[in-house]
């Protein structure tokens, strides 16, 4: 890859960047374009269940040496 195609290539992610982070629908349309919204909803979906609280086993206190 040459310097020149390193930089169009650059300056064309960071316009994609740009315009992705415009929006909720241009965001949404980038998730679609990629295949990926199967992913994305599942990790959210995942994301927003309430998690258990942990519980944890009271621990008796050993009784003072004397």
């Amino acid at each position: 890859m040459t310097i020149t195609s390193y930089k169009r290539l650059k300056q064309a992610l960071i316009k994609q960047r740009r315009e992705v982070t415009a929006s909720p629908q241009a965001a949404s349309r980038f998730i679609d374009d990629l295949g990926l919204r199967d992913i994305v909803i599942t990790s959210a979906e995942n994301a927003a269940a309430p998690k258990k609280a942990a519980t944890r086993k009271a621990v008796p206190k050993k009784a003072a040496s004397k």
